[in-house]
């Protein structure tokens, strides 16, 4: 193995949009729900959504 990486957004500057009273359209589901809960959505944006692994092949 070579490395792994774990990606992760800084959203601290960003600013709050206000709340929406509706979930959003199906079709669009989970992403709507960032609009509907802002502060949620800032919460997890700043974990690891991603894992990048850098695999090695073996010697032969």
């Amino acid at each position: 193995m070579r490395g792994c990486e774990e990606p992760a957004l800084d959203p601290s500057g960003w600013p709050l949009p206000e709340p929406t009273a509706e979930v959003g359209a199906w079709q669009d589901w989970p992403w709507s729900l960032m609009a509907y809960v802002p502060a949620a959505a800032r919460a997890i944006a700043a974990r690891s959504q991603l894992v990048v692994w850098h695999p090695r092949q073996p010697e032969a």
